[in-house]
């Protein structure tokens, strides 16, 4: 297996082309994409008073970062006739969660895009899904939560702990492969029953 990193912003559609470029031209076709783009806010208190910029932000990472590389990719599967799409979104976009009102528009657009492209290009051999986490012990989650409000999260999930990357990563590879054909349009939360 081979793999490449790429730098750059994926809220800008110029960016998100010259990333698929590199990638195309180091690696070849594009028939699987799975898009994590997220960022958090470390600094929210309320909808209301957002700090300048930061809607505008997570909606270009979170939202329009996703879309830019679902339509860079989407003219080769499309040539090919096959290709598999997976996003990821969060609960928060199910339920509007506790990682900001900006953070869950974000993700509830993640998967209301997934689920219009599924229709869309389900005729033509593309699969689109969503895999939603909740808890996730990443860098990103410790860096907005202390240690007492993880415990406290921990103590709600009924598995008991926070999930692993891994977790989400055995999910993505199921939608990502060959099996998963008459799969499309779903959204599988990896939550811990939280």
């Amino acid at each position: 297996m081979r793999a490449l990193a790429v730098q750059g912003d994926l809220a800008g559609p110029g960016a998100v082309q010259r990333l698929t470029d590199a990638i195309r031209q180091a690696l070849g076709p594009v028939d699987i994409l799975a898009t994590c783009a997220a960022i958090a806010d470390p600094g929210y208190r309320n909808a209301w008073e957002l700090a300048a910029g930061s809607w505008e932000r997570m909606i270009g990472v979170n939202l329009n970062g996703v879309y830019y590389c679902c339509a860079a990719v989407l003219p080769g599967m499309l040539s090919r006739g096959w290709g598999r799409i997976v996003n990821i979104a969060s609960t928060s976009g199910i339920s509007g969660g506790t990682s900001g009102a900006h953070y869950a528009a974000s993700k509830g657009g993640v998967i209301a895009l997934s689920k219009a492209l599924a229709r869309e290009l389900a005729p033509r051999g593309i699969t689109v899904n969503v895999v939603a986490p909740s808890k996730i012990d990443t860098e990103m989650f410790r860096s907005v939560t202390g240690a007492e409000e993880r415990a406290a999260t921990i103590r709600r999930i009924p598995v008991g702990r926070l999930g692993r990357p891994e977790e989400i990563a055995e999910a993505v590879a199921y939608f990502a492969g060959a099996e998963s054909g008459y799969t499309t349009g779903q959204v599988l939360v990896v939550s811990g029953g939280y």
